[in-house]
C-alpha cells in the first residue's frame, strides 16, 4: 500500500511539473504576441536597403520585440527539455490567439466571427492533440 502511495505522489508531482512547463509555453506565446504588436506598431517604413535595415535594428521598440522573441525562445527551449515535443509544439498555436486578441485591443484591427471561430478551432485542436 505504501509503495502505491509513493507512486501516486510521484505521478501527481510529475503532472504538476508538466503543467508548470505548459503554462511557461503559454507565457512564451504571450511574449511572441507582444513582440508582434511592437513590430507592427513601431516598424518604420521598411525597405531592403542598408540604411533602412540599420534604422530598424536600432529602433528601441524593435529591439524590445527581438528581446521578447529571444526570451520566449529560451522559455520554450527549456520547457521542451521537460515536455514531449508532440505536447509542447501544439501549445505554440496559442500565439495565434494572443496575436488576434492583442491586435484587436492595441491596433484596433477587426475581430470578426470568422476569427472567433478560428480561435475556437485552435483551442479544440490543441485539446484534441493533447488527449
Amino acid at each position: 500500500m505504501e509503495k502505491q502511495e509513493k507512486q501516486k505522489k510521484k505521478r501527481k508531482r510529475k503532472n504538476e511539473m508538466m503543467l508548470i512547463y505548459e503554462i511557461a509555453i503559454l507565457f512564451a506565446c504571450i511574449l511572441i504576441a507582444t513582440a508582434q504588436i511592437l513590430f507592427k506598431k513601431f516598424l518604420p517604413n521598411f525597405e531592403l536597403k542598408i540604411a533602412s535595415i540599420i534604422s530598424v535594428l536600432l529602433s528601441p521598440k524593435i529591439i524590445l520585440g527581438l528581446f521578447l522573441y529571444f526570451l520566449a525562445l529560451l522559455i520554450y527551449l527549456y520547457s521542451l527539455t521537460k515536455l514531449q515535443l508532440n505536447l509542447a509544439y501544439p501549445l505554440l498555436s496559442f500565439s495565434f490567439i494572443f496575436v488576434t486578441i492583442f491586435s484587436f485591443v492595441f491596433l484596433k484591427e477587426k475581430f470578426t466571427i470568422k476569427r472567433l471561430f478560428g480561435i475556437l478551432l485552435i483551442i479544440l485542436g490543441v485539446a484534441l492533440v493533447n488527449l
